[in-house]
């Protein structure tokens, strides 16, 4: 998995710019990102586990450094998560996955989860270009059955989590969720609004009820986009 990261990191120019807290940027040093291993007990344990702990000190000791002064502007942990299983751990975890992405404290965190099985078959090149050729393959299966595949469901949080992932558009029923509304709607999408329904737990829902009927799907969105707006207001 650590391999798949890296992959995506430096197609969409990221680099390693320090190995003990797993630390990328991009050239400009405007983006940080941290990725982190834990098992589903530590995600349980997050925020009295030994490895946020020590997450946290070293963050907070680079964060001194000459070189990495704005790290605290703009950092995100990614937390990969290893389960025996997706699809029976998926609804054990999701609040606990909420619960840690709702969290405001130090950076913003990102919640990955995916099985042994799920990546076994990741070998090919991961970046841009495969990640949406397979996410466009499959989707309407998906649709249907979330489940089919962990592989898929572990592409499709990266899609989903990863800010600097781009989804391209899709001749296919599948859309993004910038692309579902023209401007002739006078609904504003912009991307800290997204990155906050994806953390969202209603957001979070509706993904696992997506059906062959997008427009009410969408339509839920939109409500929860506009209740976001009236309370950034």
């Amino acid at each position: 998995m650590n391999n798949l990261i890296s992959q995506l990191f430096q197609d969409n120019n990221f680099n390693l710019v320090n190995e003990d807290l797993s630390l990328y940027t991009n050239k400009k040093n405007t983006e940080y990102y941290i990725t982190k291993f834990y098992t589903d007990h530590e995600l349980k344990n997050f925020f009295d586990c030994d490895k946020t702990g020590q997450t946290i000190e070293q963050f907070n000791k680079l964060s001194n450094s000459s070189d990495f002064h704005n790290i605290r502007k703009n950092t995100s942990l990614i937390l990969l998560v290893e389960v025996e299983n997706l699809s029976a751990c998926f609804d054990n975890l999701r609040n606990n996955v909420i619960l840690v992405e709702e969290d405001g404290y130090y950076f913003r965190k990102l919640v990955v989860l995916y099985s042994k099985n799920s990546v076994l078959n990741l070998t090919y090149p991961l970046n841009n270009k495969t990640l949406n050729e397979h996410l466009d393959k499959d989707f309407e299966i998906f649709e249907q059955n979330m489940f089919f595949s962990e592989q898929y469901l572990v592409e499709m949080q990266l899609a989903i989590k990863l800010p600097f992932f781009i989804l391209e558009n899709s001749s296919n029923v599948y859309q993004t969720i910038e692309n579902a509304y023209p401007e002739s709607n006078e609904i504003s999408i912009d991307r800290s609004i997204v990155e906050l329904l994806n953390r969202d737990e209603d957001f979070f829902e509706a993904l696992e009820k997506i059906s062959s009927d997008g427009d009410e799907t969408f339509m839920q969105l939109s409500k929860i986009i506009s209740e976001v707006n009236e309370n950034e207001n």
